[in-house]
């Protein structure tokens, strides 16, 4: 009659013997040399922390004997404890009188090789923090070595995945997803799997997919970048691949006659596996030619390139007549902002000040360098100013500050100067009579008027140290003389508004006269 097992009678009878017990009980402890200790073939546990546990071995001492069994020539076969010789095989290397010769017990039963083994695997799940590769690992070999027992007249009643379950200590849901991990993956991720640099939900995501579509996803995901290794990929990246690898892989080509497979379909994996935008041709399993971002996309179509051309040309075109539409609405304000530098180049300039002293005297001990001075040079000459360009009043002082103070004066009818108790004349000084305009200074020339209008200008003519005066009249595209409307081939060094002529008074006309 066949003899039935109970695993949880086998577990609990191996708990109970792992415990060592000095010779009062029926297990005796027996010294044995290390050479005579040979690893058991069927050990397929790695050796991790063997240099720890050798430091902790000869710190405390071996606090669990070794369960060998017998073997051949003099020899014993480890059963419980492969981790524990590989450490006192190194201690024994430094202190061979200390750590030679090693207590161990010696299971005197007569137990089959399949028994033998489970028994193994039993004492190293119970001492090991195992990997999810090596429980499915070792729940495989539990299903062959139960099987095996079972041909060998032993009976399990119930589903044999609940005893598997059982013995490796892990649910039987678990249990199912490292069963399709185990069968389904392919043997580079299989290598990943087993060296705990893939996640069991993304193991198993892949390991429901064929094996086609695995290795697409490896060759177009990529091991050698750092940030694309397995242990970087997640649940949501596999299977938001998964679905866009299918499409592509049913793409055909609309510019080859009769069809045929897409031959731009290895560029548009690449770009799916490591990106996953899901709103790009290349997600949805389009052809190229209708995405968004054909002009730069370096993966596109090499069938497309005249279209290609032709849209990089048009996105120049348009981006060159933006910046002109841009730069001509920021005119008044680089205009505003080139004034002010003009007029601060001159009142340092008068005052004999230098751009190092100017920051001292600032609080800006942050910048008082010579490249400073450079850039102080080329802004007030008004060069490379743009309309976020700041004021030279202070790290964060920009036009807009400058404005506002002088809204607020102009709306109360008082100075800048009384707002900010400089004086405590309300009347704002640069009032001016009617018809007088208060002219801000000299613009450099490279930066034209905002608006057409008569100006005095200053040409460099010649190599003389002085410039010539001259008046002309900007059309709002060039300069021309005033009265010929000629153009100037020659653009002004610097120029100044003038005000418009004032109207000459009327002659008063006699009433007779008119008669």
């Amino acid at each position: 009659m066949p003899k039935t097992f109970d695993i949880s009678s086998f577990a609990k009878t191996l708990q109970t013997a792992n415990v060592s017990d000095s010779g009062t009980g029926p297990d005796q402890i027996t010294y044995i040399d290390i050479n005579l200790l040979d690893a058991d073939p069927g050990n397929f546990y790695s050796l991790e922390g063997v240099e720890e546990l050798a430091a902790n071995i000869q710190f405390c001492g071996l606090q669990q004997p070794i369960r060998v069994r017998s073997g051949e020539n003099g020899h014993y076969t480890v059963v419980s404890g492969h981790r524990r010789r590989a450490a006192l095989k190194e201690l024994a290397k430094e202190d061979p009188a200390r750590w030679q010769q090693v207590p161990c017990i010696v299971e005197r039963d007569e137990a089959s090789p399949a028994l033998r083994e489970l028994r193994l695997i039993y004492a190293n799940s119970d001492t090991r923090r195992m990997s999810n590769a090596d429980i499915a690992q070792q729940a495989e070999r539990v299903e062959a070595l139960l099987y095996q027992l079972q041909e060998e007249g032993l009976e399990f009643p119930g589903r044999m995945r609940d005893h598997v379950a059982e013995a490796c200590k892990v649910s039987k849901s678990k249990l199912a997803r490292l069963k399709v991990i185990r069968e389904n993956l392919t043997p580079k991720l299989s290598k990943a799997w087993d060296k705990g640099d893939l996640n069991e939900s993304v193991a198993y995501a892949l390991a429901q997919q064929p094996v086609e579509i695995q290795d697409q996803f490896i060759v177009y995901r990529g091991f050698s970048d750092y940030w694309q290794k397995p242990k970087s990929w997640s649940e949501h990246t596999v299977k938001d691949a998964i679905p866009h690898i299918r499409k592509l892989n049913q793409l055909s080509c609309r510019k080859t006659a009769g069809g045929g497979p897409c031959e731009n379909k290895d560029r548009m994996l690449e770009y799916v596996c490591k990106n996953q935008y899901s709103s790009t041709p290349c997600a949805s399993g389009g052809c190229c030619d209708k995405c968004s971002r054909l002009a730069s996309c370096k993966l596109a179509c090499p069938k497309l390139a005249e279209k290609i051309k032709k849209l990089k040309a048009d996105a120049k075109a348009q981006k060159k007549q933006e910046a002109d539409a841009q730069a001509e609405k920021d005119r008044p304000t680089v205009e505003r902002i080139t004034a002010l530098w003009a007029r601060f180049a001159a009142a340092r300039a008068a005052a004999g000040k230098s751009v190092k002293n100017w920051y001292k005297h600032m609080g800006m001990y942050y910048s008082c360098d010579d490249s400073d001075a450079k850039k102080y040079a080329k802004l007030e000459s008004g060069l490379g100013i743009k309309k976020d360009t700041n004021l030279p009043y202070g790290y964060n002082y920009w036009l807009r500050e400058a404005e506002n103070l002088c809204k607020a004066a102009d709306y109360l009818g008082v100075s800048v100067d009384y707002l900010l108790c400089r004086t405590d004349d309300p009347t704002p000084k640069a009032a001016q009579p009617e018809g007088q305009l208060c002219i801000a200074g000299w613009m450099p020339g490279g930066t034209n008027p905002a608006e057409p209008g008569r100006f005095a200008v200053l040409m460099d003519v010649d190599d003389s140290d002085a410039y010539k005066h001259m008046f002309l009249r900007w059309n709002g595209h060039a300069w021309e003389f005033e009265r010929t409307r000629v153009l100037v081939e020659m653009e002004p060094s610097w120029w100044m508004r003038l005000p418009d002529d004032p109207e000459k008074p009327k002659k008063e006309v006699p009433s007779d006269a008119a008669d």
